[in-house]
């Protein structure tokens, strides 16, 4: 009798024992949950905080042009076409259609990338001014002198059409001129970094 108490007692001593390891394990749950959810709010704000920037930046350049600025987000990207092409989420049901510039915006600055090929309902595809077929209209800003910034397949882009006597140099601000249909005058496109050889 005496041993059979004994189990009793020890069998009720690791109930106890079990019920606060449960307890502890179902805590442990409920802070994993409440810290998960903390990650999820604190992305959510991070990206809300980066979309307002660019809203931030957006407005800030409407001032300078009357086109309506539509906001977008990068959805897909050619790997062979690095240079080329990229799918925007915005298209004919958010008011996209060909020929229309797209412009990239960060905190501190925004570039002309390229316009508008081809619009879906809810896309877009956007040819890249590197892509060779590229051709923009631009002046350099310090000088006023007019050019055509064309692509070249790769992270750079070549002024073609100066004049004999130009006087572009190293560092000069190239912007869109404003000539022709697609693409408003101010839109900065790139800083002229060097000079091809020739014949290239």
């Amino acid at each position: 009798p005496q041993i059979a108490i004994k189990a009793v007692s020890e069998t009720k001593k690791l109930g106890g024992n079990l019920s606060d390891i449960v307890r502890v394990f179902e805590k442990n749950r409920e802070l994993r949950q409440k810290i998960e959810q903390l990650k999820y709010f604190e992305a959510q704000y991070k990206f809300l905080q980066k979309e307002n920037d660019i809203l931030r930046s957006l407005i800030g350049f409407s001032k300078t042009t009357e086109r309506k600025m539509i906001p977008a987000l990068v959805i897909s990207r050619d790997p062979s076409r690095w240079f080329s092409t990229i799918i925007i989420d915005r298209g004919i049901n958010d008011g996209i259609k060909p020929d229309m510039p797209v412009v990239a915006v960060s905190r501190k600055s925004m570039g002309l990338i390229g316009r508008t090929i081809e619009s879906g309902a809810n896309f877009s595809k956007v040819m890249l001014i590197t892509d060779p077929l590229s051709y923009v209209p631009v002046k350099i800003s310090r000088s006023g002198e007019m050019c055509i910034v064309s692509g070249r397949e790769r992270a750079e882009l070549v002024l073609e059409y100066l004049s004999p006597g130009s006087d572009v140099r190293i560092g000069d601000q190239v912007v869109t001129s404003g000539i022709g249909e697609v693409f408003p005058g101010g839109i900065p496109v790139g800083l002229v970094g060097g000079r091809m050889a020739q014949g290239k």
